[in-house]
C-alpha cells in the first residue's frame, strides 16, 4: 500500500475496544493504512455489537471465521452450534438487518500484493498441499456455502504443528504465494525471496 501499513489481527472474538487501544498505540492513519480483521471478530459478548461501525470503514478488510458463519446462521433462523451472537437480542431489526447484509459479503481469504509478492490472508491456513492458483479455482467453482470453503482450508491442528506445538515443526506454505497469514499463525515457504 505505498507508504502505508497492513495490520492483520485474528481472534478478535468483540474486543473493538481493544482493537481501538492497539490501533491507537502504532499510530494507526486511516488514510493511508489497512487493517485486516482474519475471521472470529465476532464474539461472546455485547462488545460485538460494535462489528457494524468497524465493517463499515473503508480501511478495515474482513474475513469470515467460524464466529461468523454461526451468526450469519442465526441470523437466517438456523440452528447454529455456537454460543456466538446472544448479544444480537439486544440489537434492533433494522441493525440486524445490516449486519447480515456486511457479514453476507466477506470473503474467506484476501490476496494482498506486498513488494510484488503474493500473500493471502485466511482465517484457517492454506491446505498443506497444491498451490493458491488450484486452491482459488476450486473455491471460486465451488457451488458451497461459507462454511463449506472455510472447511477447504486447514485445520487448528494444522495451525498447531505450523507454530511448533504439536508433533514436528514444519513449514508447507503454498508454492504461488511468498507468506499465508492466517489468524492463529504466519507460514512462510522455505525458500528465501530476494
Amino acid at each position: 500500500t505505498g507508504t502505508g501499513r497492513i495490520f492483520c489481527v485474528g481472534e478478535l472474538a468483540g474486543q473493538f475496544q481493544g482493537l481501538q487501544n492497539l490501533l491507537t498505540e502504532v499510530d494507526f492513519r486511516p488514510s493511508r493504512d489497512k487493517l485486516v480483521l482474519l475471521g472470529n471478530f465476532l464474539g461472546f459478548t455485547p462488545e460485538s455489537r460494535h462489528a457494524i461501525q468497524w465493517l463499515e470503514k473503508p480501511w478495515v478488510l474482513a474475513l469470515l471465521g467460524p464466529h461468523e458463519v454461526a451468526v450469519m446462521d442465526k441470523l437466517r433462523g438456523e440452528a447454529a452450534q455456537s454460543l456466538v451472537g446472544q448479544w444480537m437480542s439486544g440489537m434492533s431489526d433494522e441493525q440486524l438487518s445490516r449486519l447480515r447484509d456486511l457479514l453476507q459479503g466477506l470473503p474467506v481469504a484476501i490476496e494482498v500484493q506486498v513488494a510484488n509478492h503474493l500473500c493471502v490472508a485466511t482465517h484457517f491456513l492454506l491446505p498443506a498441499k497444491g498451490t493458491w492458483a488450484d486452491i482459488k479455482q476450486k473455491m471460486t467453482s465451488s457451488n458451497g456455502t461459507r462454511a463449506q470453503l472455510l472447511s477447504m482450508f486447514g485445520s487448528r491442528l494444522d495451525i498447531a504443528r505450523a507454530i511448533g506445538l504439536m508433533g514436528e515443526v514444519q513449514s508447507w506454505c503454498v508454492e504461488d504465494i511468498r507468506v499465508n497469514i492466517s489468524s492463529l499463525a504466519v507460514e512462510k515457504p522455505p525458500r528465501v525471496y530476494g
